[in-house]
């Protein structure tokens, strides 16, 4: 009588049916993965408001608060964000990480903002 060799490996259906559950719990798992995605960018962004505040701040100290730019300029956010690299406040223009929201520059209070586009 012929004796069996024991053969290790796994048969076919054995991988397929792995690699079915691992592509079943990435699909479960991806809408909370892009969630978490979202909620960081957002709060990148917030952050970077914080900076673009204190910047802001740091540049009127000398000017007795005033605003550094008219509240009736059309482009008070770009020139504002120009002046601030200028002076060396910030490195380099922010622009927002999230393509839910916008910086814009509220004159009558002198914060930046930041506003949900949906």
């Amino acid at each position: 009588m012929p004796v069996l060799k024991e053969k290790k490996g796994f048969t076919l259906i054995e991988l397929t049916l792995v690699i079915a559950i691992v592509g079943i719990m990435l699909a479960a798992a991806s809408p909370r993965f892009l969630g978490f995605l979202d909620r960081t960018r957002t709060l990148t962004d917030h952050i970077n408001l914080r900076t673009l505040n204190t910047a802001t701040f740091a540049l009127c100290l000398p000017c007795q608060n005033e605003p550094p730019v008219p509240g009736d300029h059309p482009e008070k956010e770009q020139v504002l964000m120009q002046t601030l690299v200028e002076k060396d406040l910030l490195s380099r223009t922010i622009e927002p990480v999230s393509d839910q929201g916008r910086f814009f520059f509220d004159a009558d209070a002198g914060l930046w903002r930041y506003e949900f586009i949906k």
